[in-house]
């Protein structure tokens, strides 16, 4: 994959790679809110045209989100610019936590939880989960 363009934050970079692919990387101590979570959604819009396309998030290991980005992550907003979401996620806490939400929160789009990026982006690009518009 080749990357295309970068949006840098304190607490976090957001990656455009060909081909169609946003990649999400929370950095290692960041506490992510829903002022953050916007900033995020607004970064993807404009690295995709404010076009749909897959979504990868990588977590830090101690990484931190409040109940309010979560929320916003997986309602139709969080996820108008995404056709599937990959969340790679290191801690238990972080896996309870996303599994909880994903659990009463059911995603309006196709979201999974993984332990390796290798397997997210393999995922991503099923067939099923790879159209791109």
């Amino acid at each position: 994959m080749k990357l295309l363009e970068e949006i840098v934050f304190s607490y976090a970079r957001v990656q455009r790679y060909e081909p169609g692919l946003i990649r999400i990387e929370i950095l290692s101590d960041a506490f992510i809110g829903q002022a953050e979570a916007l900033e995020l959604n607004r970064a993807i819009g404009i690295l995709t045209n404010r076009r749909q396309s897959l979504v990868v998030i990588v977590a830090g290991e101690l990484s931190r989100f409040k109940k309010t980005a979560l929320e916003y992550a997986l309602n139709e907003q969080g996820l108008c610019y995404a056709t599937g979401a990959a969340m790679v996620l290191r801690s238990v806490a972080q896996r309870i936590t996303a599994n909880f939400y994903l659990l009463m929160n059911e995603p309006v789009k196709p979201c999974r939880i993984f332990n390796c990026e290798k397997e997210a982006l393999s995922w991503l690009f099923t067939p099923v989960n790879a159209v791109v518009s």
